[in-house]
């Protein structure tokens, strides 16, 4: 179990010639402090992103570009161009109407499950650039989530890890949160030195895993295809376009009770209304049995009950529950569909046509 000495040991491990302490808190620091959106502010957050990408350096090298940022010490720092995709991803972090809402939640105007959903459109491939962009607007309330310290969390809880085990959800994030939260309070470390340490731990159990050669599942029952003719479905359903999701909200609020609520003894979350739709609609019949089970997701047959409690991390039994209340908005209809393993006919859930969208990149 990890404890406050494992935490300061890993923490003095921690890559500051790759991650600079200095710069990454000058740049924070900015934004923190920051009362409009200003050339500083713009670069503050490009930087940032730069910096999570991994792409500062303290040396120029023929392929990097000067940055307008030199430390304590006199060191010009440099970066080194990144892909297409986060170039986009960072084009849009700097839109003039999500730095607004950015500085209005950082300042308590804009409740977190709102901000979320800016965030969210930055991106449909991943979800630890737009968990990022949350943090660097709130350090200390929301933390770096990323695949090593995702690791490390997994591990915590006693769940199976692999080497392409990573987060997948805001749900994930959120537990990453809770739990990173708890470590704070209970080790009463500062909350840099606890990421710092979760970082180098994660770094290391990667390293472990990579050393044993350690191969992922062939094919893992949480991304089995349902479809009949055996096609896999892709490992990230693609995200739902975010005025489809917003109407989707404004439905169910309209229709049953403003989200979120208390359904049936279970919470109808944005997050829950959400991978359900995805999950849904990644389907080529755009249908999933229930296969529901009150019981943990390793022991719950494929199909939308097992698939929500692998994308939301939980155990709790909610694709019929989530179901009637879309049934009661609109968006699902209950019918028939085969079970693949037993051929049965059992209960399942379809996504109407008109609450479905194609397969393309709205990142």
């Amino acid at each position: 179990m990890i404890d406050r000495r494992i935490l300061e040991n890993a923490a003095r491990d921690y890559n500051g010639d790759k991650y600079s302490e200095e710069f990454y808190t000058y740049h924070l620091k900015v934004l923190q402090y920051a009362e409009d959106i200003s050339e500083s502010v713009i670069r503050a957050v490009k930087y940032l992103f730069f910096w999570k990408l991994g792409k500062v350096r303290s040396k120029q090298t023929p392929f990097s570009s000067q940055l307008r940022f030199s430390d304590s010490k006199g060191r010009q720092y440099y970066f080194i161009h990144t892909t297409e995709n986060h170039s986009k991803v960072i084009e849009k972090a700097l839109e003039k109407e999500r730095l607004k809402t950015a500085i209005s939640f950082r300042n308590g105007e804009v409740a977190y499950d709102k901000f979320k959903f800016y965030a969210d459109e930055l991106t449909c491939s991943a979800i630890v650039l737009p968990t990022f962009y949350i943090h660097i607007w709130c350090p200390i309330d929301y933390p770096i989530l990323d695949e090593k310290v995702w690791k490390i969390f997994c591990n915590e809880k006693g769940q199976p890890v692999f080497r392409y085990t990573k987060p997948r959800s805001w749900g994930n994030f959120e537990a990453y949160t809770s739990f990173f939260k708890r470590l704070v309070d209970d080790t009463g470390l500062d909350w840099r030195t606890v990421d710092k340490g979760l970082w180098v731990l994660g770094d290391r159990l990667k390293e472990m895993m990579d050393n044993r050669s350690i191969k992922p599942p062939i094919k893992s029952k949480k991304f089995a295809s349902l479809d009949y003719e055996k096609q896999e479905i892709k490992l990230n359903p693609t995200q739902i376009p975010p005025n489809l999701l917003n109407k989707a909200y404004y439905t169910v609020g309209q229709s049953v009770d403003n989200v979120p609520f208390r359904y049936r003894g279970i919470m109808i979350t944005r997050e829950l209304i959400k991978i359900t739709m995805e999950l849904l609609n990644a389907e080529p019949t755009k249908t999933l049995p229930q296969n529901c089970r009150n019981d943990v997701r390793e022991r719950t047959p494929d199909g939308l009950d097992r698939r929500i409690k692998e994308s939301l991390n939980t155990d709790l039994r909610t694709a019929n529950i989530i179901s009637d209340v879309l049934k009661l908005a609109g968006i699902v209809k209950i019918v028939p569909a085969k079970n693949p393993q037993t051929r049965r006919i059992v209960k399942g859930t379809k996504l109407l046509r008109e609450w479905s969208w194609s397969h393309v990149n709205y990142g």
